[in-house]
Protein backbone atom coordinates (compact mmCIF):
# COMPACT_ATOMS: atom_id res chain seq x y z
CA UNK A 1 0.00 0.00 0.00
CA UNK A 2 1.29 3.45 -0.84
CA UNK A 3 0.60 6.45 0.03
CA UNK A 4 1.47 10.20 -0.93
CA UNK A 5 0.70 12.89 1.65
CA UNK A 6 2.21 16.55 2.12
CA UNK A 7 4.59 16.92 4.75
CA UNK A 8 2.88 19.09 6.89
CA UNK A 9 0.14 15.83 7.19
CA UNK A 10 3.26 13.16 6.83
CA UNK A 11 3.74 13.45 11.14
CA UNK A 12 0.19 12.18 11.92
CA UNK A 13 0.47 9.95 10.09
CA UNK A 14 3.55 7.98 11.24
CA UNK A 15 2.41 8.13 14.97
CA UNK A 16 -0.90 6.83 14.24
CA UNK A 17 0.83 4.23 11.84
CA UNK A 18 3.21 3.44 15.20
CA UNK A 19 0.23 3.39 17.45
CA UNK A 20 -1.15 0.13 15.23
CA UNK A 21 2.03 -1.09 15.41
CA UNK A 22 2.84 -0.97 11.84
CA UNK A 23 6.21 -1.37 10.02
CA UNK A 24 6.91 1.81 7.64
CA UNK A 25 9.09 2.66 5.33
CA UNK A 26 9.16 6.82 4.26
CA UNK A 27 10.66 7.85 0.86
CA UNK A 28 10.51 11.09 0.11
CA UNK A 29 9.74 12.55 -3.24
CA UNK A 30 10.15 16.21 -3.44
CA UNK A 31 7.37 17.90 -1.63
CA UNK A 32 5.10 14.50 -0.70
CA UNK A 33 6.88 11.36 0.75
CA UNK A 34 5.74 7.98 -0.08
CA UNK A 35 5.05 5.76 2.87
CA UNK A 36 4.85 1.75 2.23
CA UNK A 37 3.17 -0.36 4.88
CA UNK A 38 4.02 -3.61 5.76
CA UNK A 39 1.75 -5.25 8.29
CA UNK A 40 3.41 -7.67 10.87
CA UNK A 41 1.39 -7.45 14.06
CA UNK A 42 3.91 -7.06 16.43
CA UNK A 43 6.11 -10.59 15.24
CA UNK A 44 2.87 -12.67 16.17
CA UNK A 45 3.17 -14.52 12.46
CA UNK A 46 7.01 -14.44 13.44
CA UNK A 47 6.61 -16.14 16.41
CA UNK A 48 4.01 -18.64 15.37
CA UNK A 49 6.85 -19.64 12.09
CA UNK A 50 9.63 -20.21 14.80
CA UNK A 51 7.49 -22.92 16.54
CA UNK A 52 5.78 -24.52 13.42
CA UNK A 53 9.40 -24.28 11.54
CA UNK A 54 10.84 -26.43 14.74
CA UNK A 55 7.74 -28.55 14.76
CA UNK A 56 7.74 -29.63 11.09
CA UNK A 57 11.88 -29.99 11.62
CA UNK A 58 11.45 -33.03 14.00
CA UNK A 59 7.58 -34.08 14.03
CA UNK A 60 8.93 -37.63 15.85
CA UNK A 61 9.60 -35.44 18.86
CA UNK A 62 6.57 -35.97 21.43
CA UNK A 63 5.96 -32.22 21.41
CA UNK A 64 4.10 -30.46 23.66
CA UNK A 65 2.11 -26.93 23.48
CA UNK A 66 4.62 -25.67 26.63
CA UNK A 67 7.74 -26.43 24.01
CA UNK A 68 6.31 -25.08 21.12
CA UNK A 69 5.30 -21.87 23.18
CA UNK A 70 8.64 -21.24 24.22
CA UNK A 71 10.26 -21.55 21.15
CA UNK A 72 7.13 -19.10 19.76
CA UNK A 73 8.56 -16.56 22.98
CA UNK A 74 5.50 -16.58 24.70
CA UNK A 75 3.59 -17.91 27.15
CA UNK A 76 1.41 -21.45 26.47
CA UNK A 77 -2.02 -19.26 26.78
CA UNK A 78 -0.25 -16.60 24.15
CA UNK A 79 0.74 -19.04 21.93
CA UNK A 80 -3.59 -20.50 21.97
CA UNK A 81 -4.03 -16.91 21.50
CA UNK A 82 -2.12 -16.49 18.26
CA UNK A 83 -3.04 -20.22 17.05
CA UNK A 84 -6.63 -19.13 17.20
CA UNK A 85 -6.18 -15.93 15.81
CA UNK A 86 -3.51 -16.48 13.56
CA UNK A 87 -4.61 -19.78 11.57
CA UNK A 88 -8.14 -20.10 13.60
CA UNK A 89 -6.78 -23.56 14.92
CA UNK A 90 -5.95 -25.20 18.81
CA UNK A 91 -1.73 -25.89 19.35
CA UNK A 92 -3.44 -29.32 19.18
CA UNK A 93 -4.71 -29.43 15.93
CA UNK A 94 -1.68 -27.69 14.49
CA UNK A 95 0.59 -30.41 15.90
CA UNK A 96 -2.26 -33.24 14.49
CA UNK A 97 -2.45 -32.00 11.36
CA UNK A 98 1.72 -31.08 10.64
CA UNK A 99 1.87 -35.20 11.77
CA UNK A 100 -0.80 -36.18 9.02
CA UNK A 101 0.36 -33.97 6.39
CA UNK A 102 3.45 -35.87 6.42
CA UNK A 103 2.37 -38.84 6.94
CA UNK A 104 0.26 -38.64 3.54
CA UNK A 105 3.61 -37.40 1.64
CA UNK A 106 4.72 -40.14 2.71
CA UNK A 107 2.44 -42.94 2.04
CA UNK A 108 1.79 -41.31 -1.17
CA UNK A 109 5.55 -40.88 -2.14
CA UNK A 110 7.20 -43.87 -0.34
CA UNK A 111 7.57 -47.96 -0.06
CA UNK A 112 7.58 -47.53 4.20
CA UNK A 113 6.21 -49.20 6.38
CA UNK A 114 2.69 -47.86 8.16
CA UNK A 115 4.92 -48.61 11.51
CA UNK A 116 8.22 -46.43 10.43
CA UNK A 117 5.78 -43.78 8.75
CA UNK A 118 4.33 -43.65 12.52
CA UNK A 119 7.10 -43.36 14.30
CA UNK A 120 8.84 -40.86 11.91
CA UNK A 121 5.41 -38.38 12.46
CA UNK A 122 5.73 -39.08 16.22
CA UNK A 123 3.38 -42.16 16.88
CA UNK A 124 4.41 -44.87 19.55
CA UNK A 125 2.79 -47.63 17.09
CA UNK A 126 1.19 -48.21 13.64
CA UNK A 127 -1.96 -48.96 15.64
CA UNK A 128 -2.08 -45.82 17.26
CA UNK A 129 -0.96 -44.04 13.95
CA UNK A 130 -3.82 -46.05 12.11
CA UNK A 131 -6.47 -44.88 14.51
CA UNK A 132 -5.43 -40.85 14.40
CA UNK A 133 -5.04 -41.23 10.91
CA UNK A 134 -8.64 -42.82 10.09
CA UNK A 135 -9.96 -40.44 12.78
CA UNK A 136 -8.97 -37.37 11.00
CA UNK A 137 -8.63 -38.55 7.29
CA UNK A 138 -11.68 -40.34 7.55
CA UNK A 139 -9.85 -43.25 5.65
CA UNK A 140 -7.75 -46.10 7.14
CA UNK A 141 -3.88 -45.30 5.89
CA UNK A 142 -3.34 -48.36 4.85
Amino acid sequence: MKLLLHPSVLNGVVNAFRARRLEYAITPVSSSAFIRLRQTGNGEQTRLNKAMNALRENLGRPWSIGELARIAGCSVAHFHRLTRKLLNKSPGRLIREARMQSACERLARTDDTLESIAELVGYTDGFAFARAFKKHMAVSPG
